[in-house]
C-alpha cells in the first residue's frame, strides 16, 4: 500500500530530488511486497500457499522428500506429487537466483579489474560465488553422498 502511495506521489510531483526519493521508496515498497509474497520463503506467501493447498509444513516435508529421493531411500513415484513439485521448484528457483546474482556481479567485472589485478578480482568473485552456492549445494551433497555410499556398499 505504501509503495502505491509513493508511486502516486511520484507521478504527481514535478521532476527533481523529491520525485526521485518518492520513486525509490515506491520501488522498495513493491520489492518488499514481492519478497513477502514469495511462496518459497517462509513468509506470508508461503503460509497462504500452504493453507490453500492444505499442506502444513510444506517446505520442510518437501525438502525431506527430495533428500530421500536423492539418497535413494524413496522414489519419485512413492512421493506425494505436491511435495516433489514444491521441492524441485525450490531447488530450481535457488539455482536461478544464484545464476542471476553471478550474472549481475559479472556486469561489474570491467570496473573491478580497473581498480584491482585480475587475479584478485577472480579470487574475490570465486569466494563470493562459493558463498552464494553453498546454501544450494550443501543440502544436496549429503543425500547424494549417502546414495553413493549405499551403492558402493551394495557392490
Amino acid at each position: 500500500m505504501l509503495g502505491g502511495l509513493f508511486a502516486l506521489a511520484c507521478g504527481l510531483t514535478p521532476g527533481g530530488s523529491v520525485r526521485e526519493v518518492f520513486f525509490q521508496v515506491a520501488i522498495a515498497g513493491y520489492l518488499g511486497a514481492l519478497l513477502n509474497l514469495n511462496p518459497l520463503l517462509e513468509r506470508d506467501g508461503y503460509h497462504v500457499l500452504a493453507d490453500l493447498l492444505g499442506a502444513p509444513g510444506l517446505r520442510r516435508r518437501a525438502a525431506q522428500r527430495v533428500r530421500e529421493i536423492l539418497a535413494g531411500r524413496a522414489t519419485r513415484a512413492d512421493s506425494d506429487p505436491l511435495l516433489w513439485r514444491y521441492g524441485v521448484a525450490s531447488l530450481c528457483w535457488s539455482a536461478l537466483t544464484v545464476a542471476f546474482a553471478i550474472a549481475m556481479s559479472l556486469r561489474c567485472y570491467h570496473r573491478l579489474v580497473s581498480v584491482a589485478p585480475r587475479a584478485v578480482v577472480w579470487t574475490l568473485l570465486g569466494a563470493f560465488y562459493l558463498v552464494l552456492a553453498l546454501p544450494l549445494a550443501l543440502p544436496l551433497l549429503a543425500p547424494l553422498r549417502q546414495r553413493r555410499a549405499r551403492t558402493v556398499g551394495d557392490a
